[in-house]
């Protein structure tokens, strides 16, 4: 039993491990997956995220999720060592994966996490520009031919509304980026994983683990004042460690609940072992085979079917990226600078992610030039008229004003603003 191989004491039971996956499909890809991991090869793991993914919140980086996520697969399935890239960037929204995932993504991985429901704007409607980019970002994994998991993190104490009849509400369980990208979800047959549905019964009562009347904040982290932060002794019974991300133990649900999906498709691999097709059938089991020795087919093997459908959002289709500079990489595009520099917003964190490296000024008239060849000679000349996107990525702490000088061209800027 994994539970019993895990390296520390699970935080979540059965029945909450399967609320958390609120969606699961057909899990087609998913045991792809699971059929190296049950022959003993290791896989390769990507995480596309907000400073969740990143790991703020956990008291060392060891403990967050996302290393959580490697030692439960590393002690579950033994392989020699399997492999977690994590590629999430603090304050960042899908559109900046939706953009960059030639860079995001190594090649040879075999899942991709995607994190972004606490990220995205959550005022907007299903069509808005956080739901078109996020839809672009599954379609280009999904052609990719990569197996995907959405992770839908919950804010239990930022999730309120204002309404003149109940007043300011919190800890509702609905959030609307989640709603929309379950969707999305069921649309694209992607298995989607629900921190509020695993949890949200847990923080309500207040069980221990999972308490949210309090932040299990460690020093230096931001603490609105006024909230209440737990002693050094009383930590483990909270989930948050701020506001906005989860502590240690919050770290270690998301894992488990990440590790859902990925272990019931492992549940399957092992029955379709044990059972012939024809009671696999009967169970309504989903199986990988087209047929069987009887000629008896349970799957509809359709060349129509075989590619992703077209967007949900119509005309939404996915845009190819012809350059992409990420936060290293834009020193060689600026050509030019007068008060601004390259520097870590946060210095004293404990890597190059968690200290948000970019381009900042701080007195009015400080400016910087970037140079972006958007020439599509090599990559589609013979349609020299097809609009080019610039989009720009700006931190909404700072206030920002892009000039655009494009001799003979006719420009329109794509901002994408992070919190």
């Amino acid at each position: 039993m994994w539970r019993d191989r895990m390296p520390w004491s699970p935080m979540l039971m059965p029945q909450e491990l399967a609320r958390a996956v609120e969606h699961y499909g057909s899990g087609l890809r998913m045991r792809g997956v699971a059929t190296k991991l049950l022959a003993g090869q290791c896989i390769q793991v990507a995480l596309l995220g907000g400073s969740v993914t990143v790991g703020w919140g956990a008291t060392d980086p060891s403990f967050a999720y996302s290393e959580r996520f490697a030692q439960l697969l590393n002690s579950a399935f033994p392989c020699g060592q399997h492999v977690v890239v994590n590629r999430a960037v603090s304050g960042a929204r899908s559109s900046l994966s939706a953009a960059c995932l030639d860079h995001m993504v190594p090649p040879g991985t075999d899942l991709v996490v995607v994190e972004f429901t606490v990220n995205d704007d959550r005022s907007e409607g299903m069509t808005g520009p956080d739901r078109r980019h996020y839809e672009q970002l599954l379609r280009k994994l999904l052609r990719l031919g990569k197996a995907v998991v959405l992770l839908h993190t919950y804010m239990y104490n930022t999730s309120f509304m204002h309404d003149p009849v109940l007043g300011s509400p919190r800890g509702l369980f609905w959030w609307p980026t989640e709603q929309h990208y379950s969707t999305f979800a069921q649309y694209y047959d992607i298995p989607s994983v629900s921190i509020a549905s695993a949890a949200w019964r847990l923080m309500a009562a207040g069980v221990e683990g999972f308490k949210v009347d309090k932040y299990a904040a460690y020093p230096g982290i931001h603490i609105d004042s006024g909230a209440q932060v737990a002693g050094d002794h009383e930590r483990a019974s909270y989930y948050f460690a701020d506001p906005h991300h989860p502590g240690d133990e919050g770290h270690k649900v998301l894992a488990e609940a990440l590790a859902a999906p990925l272990l019931r498709a492992v549940g399957e691999v092992q029955a379709q072992r044990l059972l012939p097709p024809s009671v696999l059938a009967a169970m309504l089991l989903p199986i990988a085979a087209a047929g069987n020795s009887s000629g008896t087919s349970y799957s509809r093997a359709d060349p129509r079917l075989m590619e992703p459908p077209p967007p949900m959002i119509p005309g939404n289709f996915e845009k190819r990226t012809l350059v992409c500079a990420m936060p290293a990489d834009m020193q060689r595009l600026v050509k030019a600078a007068s008060g601004f520099q390259f520097r870590p917003e946060r210095p004293n964190a404990t890597d190059f992610a968690r200290q948000k490296w970019g381009w900042s000024a701080y007195k009015p008239g400080d400016w910087f030039e970037m140079e972006v060849d958007t020439r599509l000679v090599g990559h589609n000349a013979s349609n020299a008229s097809q609009p080019v996107v610039v989009a720009i990525s700006c931190l909404h702490s700072y206030e920002a004003r892009v000039r655009e000088m494009l001799a003979g061209c006719t420009a329109q800027m794509q901002g994408a603003w992070q919190d």
